[in-house]
């Protein structure tokens, strides 16, 4: 599920109300009408990097180790670490007389927390290289979810940074400030399918082709869930006369969500069976007005008495007769679609 809301602000509590839910699980949830439930936005991380920016040349500044912070409890201890500097564990060893060189602005030490082993960080403490000119004085860190898309999440780089710290040190971190856009680049994208109503059909225009679209691009997979027709790859195949029901999904992936399903239902006829399909939309014959409410005109006949039948969408006779003066009476028919053969030409009439 996505919910989409207004700005929420980082640690606050809310209540969302629950209405009118439309489940298409296959077993479907209950979810009783106004159910509540209490979340909490918190902005997490994963992935964190110290980036050193002084330059020390030939002397090697270095951290010893750096833990990140939250509600007190330290982070980062034997975890996975990386980097562009060549020992990047050191920093995460609980071993003081070991350091992650850092000597180039640039240099980077960082580490993967895990899947599930997010956090909150409120500060970060950092046990720099201890060693005389060794110091460092200018250094930022990153926050990230992919270890693509990075935030920003504290920086001593100031025109006033230049005392090199030596030891431990704990700098606070403030999450407030954030750009939420920032926070949220990289994230997974929602997406939505495309699929136009499908109009009534005959069993002889089969196969058709719906018209789908993702609007990430992604490919689309639709499924038959009842009624006379069958998928055969991109086509849906028309087996007999009924109503059918298709739905169309689009499961996601990395980085796009799954979109919301979309169903669309239509009703096959066979009434014209023996004949081309296509000549209900034949030019040579005009039916107007069309939707009509009592009386119906016909226009392009090439003569008088020409035959006619009436039938409804499921292929059942409704009237037959010849047809002269160039319309059909036909207010005794209840509201709806039917059928109207004219010689070999067939159209789709509507009675309002």
């Amino acid at each position: 599920m996505i919910l989409k809301t207004s700005d929420l602000t980082s640690g606050e509590e809310y209540t969302i109300t629950i209405n009118n839910v439309q489940d298409i699980a296959a077993s479907p949830n209950e979810i009783a009408p106004n159910s509540t439930i209490t979340a909490s936005f918190t902005v997490k991380f994963r992935y964190f990097d110290y980036i050193y920016l002084d330059s020390k040349s030939s002397l090697n500044a270095g951290v010893a180790e750096i833990r990140y912070i939250e509600d007190g409890v330290k982070h980062g201890k034997d975890k996975s670490a990386f980097g562009s500097v060549s020992d990047p564990d050191n920093a995460f060893d609980d071993d003081y007389s070991s350091n992650a060189s850092t000597g180039n602005s640039g240099d980077n030490v960082g580490v993967d927390l895990g899947a599930g082993n997010e956090i909150t960080p409120d500060s970060v403490n950092i046990y720099f290289r201890d060693a005389i000119g060794r110091g460092t004085s200018q250094f930022k860190i990153m926050g990230s979810n992919n270890q693509k898309d990075w935030v920003e999440l504290f920086a001593k780089n100031g025109a006033g940074d230049t005392v090199d710290m030596q030891g431990s040190y704990t700098f606070p971190i403030d999450l407030s400030g954030l750009n939420p856009e920032d926070i949220l680049s990289g994230a997974k994208q929602p997406q939505e399918i495309t699929f136009p109503e499908i109009a009534d059909q005959d069993v002889n225009d089969s196969p058709i082709t719906p018209n789908l679209a993702a609007d990430m691009g992604l490919p689309i997979t639709y499924y038959v869930m009842e009624g006379p027709a069958e998928v055969s790859g991109d086509q849906l195949t028309l087996l007999d006369s009924g109503e059918v029901w298709v739905r169309a999904t689009q499961p996601g992936n990395d980085t796009v969500y799954s979109a919301y399903p979309q169903d669309r239902t239509f009703h096959v006829s066979k009434v014209l069976t023996g004949y081309n399909a296509k000549s209900i939309i034949s030019e040579d014959l005009t039916v107007s007005p069309n939707p009509f409410k009592d009386v119906i005109y016909i226009s392009g006949l090439s003569k008088d008495n020409v035959d006619y039948k009436l039938f409804n969408l499921i292929g059942e006779e409704l009237e037959s007769g010849k047809m002269s003066n160039g319309y059909l009476q036909l207010n005794n028919l209840s509201s709806g679609i039917y059928i109207l053969k004219v010689g070999d030409v067939v159209k789709k009439i509507i009675k309002q």
